[in-house]
């Protein structure tokens, strides 16, 4: 390996670096490797010692085999359409690229086995059945990516990024499990194609037997990577590199840092610094997918959409406001995590309860919590739960947390920005895996629920200052929705008011029926920083304020009582009316007032106003209005 590298100093540079938690890579001139750090070999699947432990082995007749394919031949170990056949399953029945669920017994006639095929656009494909005994059950969920295999109570999960095959073997003889598929199974040579022709396996657990891997060629362990290649053909040649890249390494999403390695002036080998970015990878491309539907949604999107009555209490008809009520509705029907971003009252929690009817779990429960309005030393308990004797004054009986609550159906995180950095580790690690344990208890509780998270924080800026995780940002902030503020959408002031003002009267108790003109033009004209709660507040307070059935100007907060400049002609007197006719006669005078400013353009018209250029002309007609400028 050259002169120098010796013996100690080798010995000194792998302990240093399995004490790092990112993934080492040292190689001498000619790719040869002299150190590859723990954390290198487990992102790449190489060391064996995951899981429970099975025996080294090989596939016997009678033996049953249980498979979960997203995308057959993809990235499955060289599963091809007639791999099954030895299982029981004839060709044909799975196609190329096809998902799949599959058991049967190694060496059954055609026909035996059990094949459930599973759509692309089908986000979760499960199926339960027994075998001698034992209670199987199989389940792919395209939302989450994960493959999960249950022998009775034993759980074999698999992560995937975009695809990839997992497999158990159950013994024909004693019934356990002699072989799990886990992740690298290409690195390690466990291709499933090959196991199906009887290739024998390697041991896996903690007391495997590691690959000595110091010596061999980093070409022979990872032989079709291009970057390895690269490097190792510019070491050869003398030529210095340092270059920091993202790529795919073994089908796992890396960081990897690349750069040589000089003793003096000569070039003595090449280190590599990888970072598994598997996670954000995921996470970036489904919120990127979601970021494509909602422009999608913005071209196809026209003023006559009508929103769905799980989101009636929704109320507006703004074209962005309703692109984001339609892309909630989109995204209720997955599985998927949502993150809610909008100023404080612009409604994000009936958009969480519309998202929560909207879905396939509109049937549980919806549970909501307000991280910011219960103090940090009794949130933890709130969410998680606790067992009997937890801690001094805790319930004899335990008690449940807001996650075993909303189990099998969603669960509402409102102010998720001030959550602590600890609890922000714990509700990281139930996203991920989708478990929980109670204070003071040892079982770790199974979690079938949706969570929808809602801020009004910039997470970004809170993530530069190290008081939000990122890790967390992002697995929250896989489909986000931004809920424009009111006065980004103000042509909905009037459907708000029409909304809001009968039930307002009824719970306080008064026949108000409508706001005067000059009211409802400093209601266009202001600005409302809290939004929509603020809006109802200032109804509210006109309601309890008014001696008749109308809301004068005069009524109003002082916040609202500005100069309103009027059209030429027109007097701002106070006029006792109907609701419906006030909002017609305000809605009338908006619309002019943007044509006498954009010179009678209409198409600049409707864009000053946020609606579509038909709705715009729609309502002229319905008003009467011919603007020659």
């Amino acid at each position: 390996m050259g002169e120098s590298w010796d013996g100690a100093g080798i010995d000194l540079l792998a302990l240093v670096a399995n004490h790092l938690e990112e993934g080492v890579i040292v190689v001498d001139r000619e790719g040869k490797i002299i150190v590859y750090n723990d954390t290198a070999r487990s992102i790449f699947g190489i060391d064996p010692r995951v899981g429970p432990g099975h025996s080294p082995g090989q596939l016997m007749p009678g033996d049953m085999v249980l498979i979960i394919d997203n995308a057959l031949g993809e990235d499955d170990g060289q599963l091809k359409p007639n791999s099954l056949n030895v299982i029981g399953i004839p060709p044909g029945d799975v196609e190329s690229r096809q998902g799949f669920l599959a058991m049967g017994e190694f060496g059954a006639r055609n026909g035996e086995g059990y094949l459930e095929l599973a759509p692309r656009e089908q986000l979760q494909t499960h199926f339960k059945s027994e075998w001698k005994g034992r209670s199987i059950e199989l389940l792919l969920d395209r939302g989450r990516k994960i493959m999960n295999i249950k022998v009775d109570r034993q759980q074999f999960t698999y992560d995937y990024k975009l695809a990839a095959g997992h497999m158990v073997i159950l013994d024909g003889e004693t019934r356990e499990v002699k072989f799990y598929q886990a992740r690298g199974y290409t690195a390690r040579g466990e291709d499933m194609g090959d196991i199906l022709k009887g290739k024998r396996y390697g041991a896996k657990g903690p007391t495997a037997p590691v690959p000595h891997l110091r010596g061999r060629n980093l070409r022979e362990i990872h032989p079709q990577n291009e970057e390895i290649v690269q490097l190792i053909e510019y070491l050869q040649e003398d030529k210095e590199i340092n270059s920091m890249v993202e790529y795919e390494l073994n089908g796992v999403p890396v960081r990897c840092g690349t750069r040589t390695l000089a003793h003096g002036d000569e070039i003595i080998g090449g280190l590599l610094l990888i970072e598994d970015i598997s996670e954000l990878k995921n996470l970036s491309t489904e919120r990127d997918r979601a970021l494509e539907t909602v422009r999608n949604l913005e071209d196809r999107l026209t003023g006559d959409y009508r929103k769905p009555p799980e989101f009636s209490k929704i109320i507006g008809n703004n074209p962005e406001f309703l692109n984001v009520v339609r892309m909630a509705d989109r995204a209720a029907r997955s599985n998927s995590t949502i993150l809610l971003l909008g100023e404080s009252g612009t409604g994000k929690g009936l958009f969480a309860r519309g998202i929560h009817e909207a879905s396939n779990r509109k049937d549980g429960p919806f549970v909501q919590v307000n991280c910011a309005a219960i103090p940090e030393s009794l949130l933890e308990s709130e969410l998680f739960g606790y067992q009997d004797g937890a801690f001094t004054g805790a319930k004899k009986s335990g008690k449940l947390g807001k996650f075993e609550m909303a189990n099998g159906g969603t669960l509402f995180l409102d102010e998720i920005g001030d959550l602590s950095l600890s609890l922000q580790a714990k509700l990281l690690h139930v996203l991920q895996d989708q478990t929980i344990q109670r204070l003071g208890g040892i079982e770790p509780i199974e979690l079938d629920l949706r969570i929808i998270a809602a801020t009004n924080q910039n997470l970004e800026e809170a993530m530069i200052k190290k008081e939000f995780r990122e890790d967390l940002y992002y697995r929250l902030n896989i489909i986000s929705l931004i809920i424009p503020p009111l006065r980004r959408r103000k042509d909905d002031i009037l459907d708000l008011i029409r909304f809001l003002l009968p039930k307002l009267a009824a719970k306080v108790g008064k026949e108000v029926t409508g706001v005067s003109d000059e009211a409802l033009r400093l209601m266009l004209n202001y600005d409302w920083p809290g939004n929509i709660r603020e809006l109802e507040n200032v109804l509210e307070r006109g309601i309890n304020l008014s001696e008749g059935n109308i809301i004068l100007s005069s009524y109003l907060p002082h916040t609202l009582q500005v100069e309103v400049e009027e059209e030429p002609g027109e007097k701002g007197e106070e006029l006792g009316m109907s609701l419906d006719r006030s909002v017609e006669e305000a809605e009338k005078r908006t619309i002019l007032q943007a044509l006498h400013k954009t010179g009678g353009n209409r198409t600049e018209a409707a864009r000053l106003l946020k609606v579509a250029r038909t709705t715009l002309y729609n309502k002229m007609q319905r008003h009467g209005i011919n603007f020659n400028g």
